[in-house]
């Protein structure tokens, strides 16, 4: 138990005491292994235990599975996956090529961080500094037993004339400077550099004082739409580092494995996690639709062009991108059909007849029945 030395470490992060001064508590009765995937030397394997079929040539490295307890190998495998793959995936904030681990918003805003931690500690010391006046003393024209050490409010200072004839104070008292503005705006600058640095800018977290295009309603759904892509870039990065290998494996030990069901042996297939970039898109196309709707709701050409029907299919699909229940939103076209048929019945018993109201004595309404004129 507890023989690696990240344990101490881990305690410390923890706020628990050292697992070395303490030994195993609780009860906890697991022994600690180390697994190790990685390339070993053929003789160390051969030492380890490994056959030498497995292990034909003892100057090859070789891809395997290794656990350790304390200076002890327990187990020694060759790596089943014929690629030499390994069981891990890992997705960071900011991808490194060429390395397993990645930039986090940490690493990002370091030098930031350093900056502003910098600026913080200047403005603390000039606050305590200019927080009061300072004090230059003659100690030759101060009374004996006179204690420079205190300073209060109404204190009577004992003083000796200048022996040179100096008509200079014997006390003086000048304010340092305050530099608090200028600390403070060093500050704000690598604030927002942090931000931009680490593209998660303080309004995405409900920050008001937005100048610019966030000052509306439709520009701050912009900006934030605008910075939301920095978000769906990490959980891109999620799907093509941790999901797409994960599910690769997955089908490739379906293709090896004899046992498995034939209808998942097919080699006409590749695995893409489409995750994120599906909400992308799905996110630009509704923008689009909506972009469109307005344009067709303020052009009147645009209604007669398209019709209702038109309309009423552009309401389906964004009612669709908003999640809504759309049946119950925008009415089907057939339902629409007949509220337009009643409308139009209803306008024409409305509107006046043709005649007038004029009657015959019998009561006919008199009717119109010249044709109209045609050029």
């Amino acid at each position: 138990h507890n023989w690696m030395s990240a344990d101490s470490a881990k305690a410390a992060a923890e706020g628990r005491l050292d697992p070395y001064m303490t030994g195993v508590g609780d009860g906890d009765t697991r022994i600690d292994a180390l697994q190790f995937w990685g390339s070993v030397s053929g003789e160390m394997l051969r030492e380890w235990g490994l056959p030498k079929d497995q292990v034909p040539d003892p100057a090859r490295e070789y891809d395997c599975e290794v656990w350790l307890i304390d200076n002890t190998v327990i187990r020694a495998v060759i790596n089943p996956d014929d690629l030499g793959r390994k069981p891990y995936a890992a997705a960071s904030y900011e991808q490194v090529p060429g390395m397993f681990w990645g930039n986090s918003v940490v690493d990002l805003v370091a030098d930031c961080q350093d900056a502003c931690n910098g600026a913080a500690r200047a403005l603390m010391n000039n606050m305590g500094i200019g927080s009061g006046p300072q004090v230059s003393v003659n100690m030759q024209r101060l009374a004996d037993g006179e204690k420079i050490t205190q300073m209060y409010p109404w204190k009577i200072w004992q003083t000796k004339s200048d022996p040179f004839g100096s008509t200079a104070p014997a006390i003086d008292f000048f304010q340092p400077n305050s530099n608090a503005a200028e600390l403070m705006g060093v500050y704000e600058k690598f604030s927002v550099l942090a931000d931009e640095y680490s593209g998660i800018p303080r309004y995405m977290t409900g920050d008001s004082a937005v100048g610019g295009a966030g000052r509306t309603a439709s520009g701050m759904s912009m900006l934030m739409s605008n910075a939301g892509k920095t978000i769906k870039q990490v959980i891109s990065n999620v799907d093509g580092r941790v999901l797409e290998p994960c599910l690769e494996r997955l089908y490739y030990n379906n293709m090896i494995d004899s046992s498995a069901d034939t209808d998942l042996k097919r080699g006409d297939l590749y695995i893409v996690a489409s995750g994120a970039r599906s909400l992308v898109a799905k996110e630009q196309a509704q923008l689009r639709r909506n972009e469109y709707l307005q344009l067709v709701l303020q052009s009147p050409i645009a209604q007669q062009v398209i019709g209702m029907e038109g309309a009423a299919e552009l309401l389906r699909e964004g009612a669709k991108g908003l999640d809504m229940p759309v049946d119950r939103v925008v009415p089907p076209v057939e339902v629409l059909k007949q509220r337009w048929m009643a409308q139009a019945q209803q306008q024409m018993q409305m509107q006046p007849q043709v005649g007038g109201g004029q009657q015959l004595a019998d009561g006919t309404p008199v009717t119109n029945t010249a044709q109209p004129l045609t050029s």
